[in-house]
């Protein structure tokens, strides 16, 4: 099993130096080698047949929600869906950070709050369907520290719930180099826009794949 995780929007709270009012985690769940083989593909096509065509020099390396036109999106879902194998679901949480901020009157701490929405937006995955391999792949943009602490967090909280013989493996990667990340990153592009903006285009192309879609709520004495 392969999880892919990335997020869009930040978690800062000062909405007048334009914090991102929504904040979203979405996980690309592929359950075997093949599904996770026809996301890399449909990636490499796209990247190759519409966005680096001509001969240049200065070669786009990936795929980004945010820079991303929609018709570029809609062709390499229509590339995945030429697989016969689909064996995959997403999983997201979002968060509505100005309501939230409304009725936290303390100071919100931002790793603290990745973290817990994390592992809320993981819990809800069906572990019984993997392999005895299961990678949690995440977008290597955190510090050496705040990676460490993620990583023990997520297996102290997991691991207990998996069969003993089922390892969990945490990688952090860069996006540019890992077709899973720029694919879930479209994904989320999509899931934020729908609840920022009701923005439904790309949105509704892959919405039939989502599991699990959570506007979160904090839990409050």
């Amino acid at each position: 099993m392969y999880i892919f995780l990335d997020e869009s929007g930040d978690l800062g709270f000062n909405f007048d130096k334009n914090n991102s009012k929504y904040f979203c985690i979405t996980l690309l769940v592929c359950h075997d080698s093949n599904t996770f083989f026809s996301f890399k593909t449909a990636i490499r096509r796209t990247l190759v047949e519409k966005l680096n065509q001509k001969k240049t020099k200065n070669k786009i390396s990936e795929l980004k929600g945010s820079n991303t036109t929609a018709a570029i999106k809609q062709y390499f879902y229509r590339q995945l869906e030429k697989f016969s194998h689909q064996n995959w679901g997403i999983y997201s949480i979002v968060v509505d950070k100005v309501h939230l901020y409304s009725q936290i009157s303390d100071v919100i701490e931002p790793h603290r709050l990745y973290n817990l929405l994390c592992h809320e937006i993981i819990d809800k995955v069906d572990f019984s369907f993997s392999d005895k391999h299961i990678q949690l792949i995440v977008d290597k943009c955190k510090g050496k520290r705040e990676r460490s602490v993620f990583d023990y967090f997520l297996k102290t909280n997991l691991e207990p719930k998996l069969p003993l013989n089922v390892s969990l493996n945490i990688l952090h990667e860069l996006s540019h180099n890992n077709f899973g990340l720029q694919a879930v990153d479209l994904f989320c592009y999509g899931i934020v826009r729908k609840h920022a903006l009701s923005d439904l285009g790309w949105y509704e192309a892959f919405s039939s794949r989502i599991i699990e879609e959570i506007r979160w709520q904090p839990k409050l004495k």
